[in-house]
C-alpha cells in the first residue's frame, strides 16, 4: 500500500490533518517541506533519519532523531536526539 503525500505550494499555509499524527514512509525530499509546513502552523515537528540523504529534515525539525545503530554518521551528526537502540517505541520516552 502506498499513499500520495500532498505538499503545500510555496506561500500556502498548510493545515494539519490531525494533531499528534504520524506520517510514515516519507522520502527525504518530502520530509523537509512537511517539517516546514508543520512549523508554519506552530506545530512541533519531529522526524527521524538514518541515511546520508536524511539530514535536512532532522536538522530543521524541532526534534530531530537519528538511529544510532543503522544510521550514518551524517544522519547522527545532524540530529538532536540519538537513542542508544534503533527501537522506534523508545523515541517518545527519550523525547520526554
Amino acid at each position: 500500500m502506498s499513499a500520495k503525500i500532498l505538499l503545500p505550494s510555496p506561500g500556502h499555509r498548510a493545515r494539519p490533518a490531525k494533531r499528534g499524527g504520524i506520517l510514515a514512509r516519507a522520502t527525504p525530499e518530502q520530509r523537509l517541506p512537511i517539517v516546514n509546513a508543520m512549523q508554519a502552523n506552530v506545530e512541533v515537528a519531529a522526524t527521524t533519519g538514518d541515511r546520508i540523504s536524511d539530514p535536512p529534515a532532522p536538522r530543521s525539525a524541532d526534534i530531530g532523531v537519528a538511529m544510532r545503530i543503522i544510521g550514518t554518521s551524517v544522519a547522527t551528526d545532524s540530529a538532536a536526539l540519538v537513542p542508544y537502540g534503533d527501537n522506534f517505541p523508545t523515541i517518545p520516552g527519550a523525547v520526554r
